[in-house]
């Protein structure tokens, strides 16, 4: 159920009722523009994968995660009071940060599942280890795809090339995990 446009707060009664066509950015808003590439090379450079580091890089997008939802009123609440909540494209154009949710939930279950390969590698991993892997790399791929489906509803058209390129390559990276060879050629 929807609230009454006057329950939903002016931004998001204008957003509802200008809404046309799911695929294309609204009428009213400017499409969002996130360099996709360039932020995530900064974040990683200047977080631990300089140094090979990924529990480092994955602790700090977990905190940044935390400051993103936190700055955008976007939170779940602590123990009795969780609420899952959905992002959708009308929350990203109510407070244009959200759109680094997904792609931040992305880099954090990648670099687990990197920090679990450099413990395989090291001889530290076992067969639970490997499907922990397998299962966050998946994870991986589910939020790199969420992240391409807000930019087709919000962004400008760059980003929506970068998301796209962004999600091919998170799911050729799976593809190479599963061993896969054919299916990540394709998405590489």
């Amino acid at each position: 159920e929807e609230d009454p446009p006057e329950q939903r707060g002016p931004r998001k009664a204008m957003s509802a009722e200008a809404k046309g066509d799911e695929d294309e950015p609204s009428a009213l808003a400017e499409p969002i523009a996130l360099r996709v590439h360039e932020t995530i090379s900064s974040l990683q450079g200047l977080n631990g994968l300089r140094h090979g580091d990924y529990e480092q890089y994955r602790r700090y997008a977990t905190r940044r995660l935390r400051r993103v939802r936190k700055g955008a009123n976007f939170t779940y609440g602590r123990g009795r009071q969780f609420v899952q909540r959905e992002l959708t494209a009308e929350d990203v154009e109510a407070s244009a940060p959200l759109l680094m949710v997904p792609l931040l939930n992305s880099e954090r279950a990648w670099a687990y599942a990197m920090q679990l390969k450099q413990e395989i590698t090291r001889g530290e991993g076992n067969a639970a280890v490997s499907n922990h892997l397998l299962r966050r790399l998946t994870k991986a791929v589910q939020w790199s795809a969420a992240f391409e489906e807000l930019c087709k509803v919000r962004a400008d058209d760059a980003t929506r090339l970068e998301a796209n390129a962004y999600a091919s390559w998170m799911a050729a990276n799976l593809d190479l995990e599963r061993g896969e060879w054919a299916g990540a050629l394709e998405k590489y």
